[in-house]
């Protein structure tokens, strides 16, 4: 089967961010161009960072208008990102919310979300329970 993305290693990508999934429009989809997936040369061997964004390519495949959806619904936004950080809580094996503060300060900062930050850190005690 062949794969739906590429990956390439760069660090042409906004600096808030170690990786970044660029989808085609609609247009280049069907014409068959690949999801590229990029991550910044010093996270090459990291995994969970890899998921994440493999996540998204996931997300992409599974909802229509995903790209659309995900740049004027905030709460799709915020759904789209908990389960990429998922991933990565995964890989990482985190057991408590301390080793997540990151994901939490990147969710409440990077991504244009008005959700409080006692949701936010709810929300991703949540995902390390259940990990």
């Amino acid at each position: 089967m062949k794969s739906s993305f590429n990956i390439v290693f760069t660090d042409d990508i906004d600096s808030k961010f170690g990786g970044y999934a660029k989808f085609p429009n609609l247009l280049q989809k069907y014409l068959g161009k690949k999801v590229e997936i990029l991550i910044r040369p010093k996270y090459r061997n990291d995994i969970g960072l890899l998921k994440h964004e493999l996540k998204h390519v996931e997300q992409f495949n599974k909802y229509w208008f995903y790209c659309i959806r995900y740049n004027l619904s905030q709460a799709f936004r915020y759904k789209m990102e908990l389960e990429a950080y998922n991933e990565q809580i995964k890989e990482y094996q985190y057991k408590n919310v301390t080793q997540a503060q990151w994901i939490i300060d990147a969710l409440a900062i990077k991504y244009n979300l008005d959700i409080k930050s006692d949701d936010i850190l709810k929300d991703v005690s949540n995902l390390i329970t259940r990990s």
